[in-house]
């Protein structure tokens, strides 16, 4: 499941929503399409999806639910009433995560409208869709590939191979195969995604950019970093072409080609840094020479450049950054709280991995490890105006040995982070506290008292 982590873009992990191909083409009549004309206009079909939309929009799911059920148990249902009713309950139960309920009650729909058609009708495309959603729930990922693939299917036959409803499907289908490691088969739903929003939308668009970066986070999760960049490359030149040089569109491009370089060069011992400087270097020409760009976007883009260089490059190349971001910031009518949450108090940039918690300390007062293999160790320090760590100190009454007291500190003196800044000026931050984990060196040596 690390692997899925990685994915960055929405489209590939924004499973938190539980979609339906229905979502975003409401009709007059009831919600759901593909419905037959005589159902679609049916008094008590459409008042009871009322009913059940105002209770899933409210998260009452279980009211839903409900409603669900006491329409069922009316038997005068024909099987595509049923069916659809069948839906609305399933996806309440999803919500609700009664999993295997909501399995059981979209195989029954689909069971029903197979029976009273065939095997391509459009109205399976919703509770195939949802079946699929619902057995990834359960990471049933084989199974919830085969019904993405028949919804996909379905609707390309329906509405052609480059139809944009498809869109929510493909989402879930990549998601499934990248879940099932079968990043050949993810590779190949995208591809037909973003050349239907393309087609649908145009090269700038903001689905069109999604879907790029897509395919870029999917050869990148795959360890293709050159083929990741090719991807981001293609996006950039063709938003070039038909947006101009300092389109808004190619921030997030940007971003992704200096993730990829810094990720490459991490997994091949060669260091990427300068490439990666000058994709992110692009990213603040672009918003120095668009005044279309909002104050905030210019600042993130300035924050995330000054922590790049105090990171790799050092504080004098760093500050000029933080000091636009400051002033760009002040444009904003919250700008008091932007600058807060900014610059009121250091950022570690480097060397986060080994803190726990800051501002307070974690773990017993006894130095207890964290785990059978590292100590949480509390530290108080102050972060210099140039964003290193100085005098470094120990709770007096922190049992700890010489050794792992020694080892705590060189972890500490490694911290790098982002300074405290005041009216634009970088200032010295004073009594940060910080927890620490150090991991315990295996050999051969007891645990005792939380230290080594």
């Amino acid at each position: 499941m690390r692997i899925i982590e990685c994915l960055a873009i929405g489209a590939i992990l924004s499973s938190t929503t539980v979609a339906t191909a229905a979502a975003s083409e409401p009709r007059q009549g009831c919600r759901l399409p593909n419905l037959p004309e005589r159902l679609d206009s049916d008094p008590l079909l459409c008042e009871f999806d009322e009913a059940w939309s105002a209770q899933f929009a409210t998260e009452g799911y279980r009211e839903a639910a409900d409603l669900a059920r006491r329409y069922l148990s009316q038997s005068d249902l024909d099987p595509e009433q049923r069916a659809f009713v069948l839906q609305r309950l399933a996806l309440a139960q999803h919500r609700e995560r009664e999993i295997e309920a909501a399995r059981q009650n979209y195989l029954l729909a689909i069971e029903l409208l197979e029976g009273s058609s065939d095997r391509l009708d459009v109205r399976l495309i919703d509770p195939l869709l949802g079946l699929g959603q619902t057995l990834l729930e359960d990471e049933a990922t084989e199974e919830a590939a085969y019904a993405l693939e028949r919804a996909a299917h379905i609707s390309r036959v329906a509405e052609g191979p480059y139809n944009v409803r498809q869109g929510p499907i493909i989402d879930e289908l990549v998601k499934a195969h990248v879940m099932n490691g079968r990043f050949d088969l993810a590779l190949d739903a995208q591809s037909s995604q973003l050349e239907s929003y393309t087609r649908a939308y145009g090269h700038g668009d903001d689905r069109v950019i999604a879907s790029w970066l897509q395919r870029g986070e999917l050869f990148s999760a795959a360890g293709m970093y050159n083929e990741a960049q090719q991807a981001y490359k293609l996006a950039m030149r063709t938003v070039r072409q038909h947006d101009g040089m300092y389109s808004a569109a190619l921030l997030p491009l940007l971003d992704s080609m200096a993730q990829s370089y810094l990720n490459h060069g991490m997994n091949t011992r060669l260091s990427r840094i300068g490439i990666a400087k000058q994709y992110l270097e692009r990213k603040v020409i672009v918003v120095n020479k668009n005044p279309d760009i909002d104050p905030a976007t210019r600042a993130a883009v300035y924050v995330q450049m000054g922590n790049f260089l105090q990171k790799y490059s050092g504080w004098e190349f760093a500050i000029a950054n933080y000091r636009n971001a400051w002033e760009e910031l002040g444009k904003l009518s919250d700008a008091e709280q932007l600058r807060a949450a900014y610059f009121s108090e250091p950022a570690i940039l480097v060397g986060e991995d080994r803190v726990v918690e800051a501002g307070n300390v974690m773990g017993s007062p006894d130095g207890a490890p964290l785990t059978d293999y590292a100590f949480e160790v509390p530290v108080t320090l102050d972060v210099s105006n140039q964003g290193e760590p100085r005098n470094v100190r120990f709770d007096d009454d922190m049992p700890l040995s010489r050794s792992t007291r020694e080892r705590a500190l060189r972890l500490a003196r490694k911290l790098k982070f982002r300074p405290k800044i005041v009216d634009s000026a970088a200032v010295d931050a004073l009594n940060q506290r910080y927890t620490l984990t150090i991991p315990v060196e295996i050999d051969g040596a007891r645990i005792a008292d939380g230290t080594r």
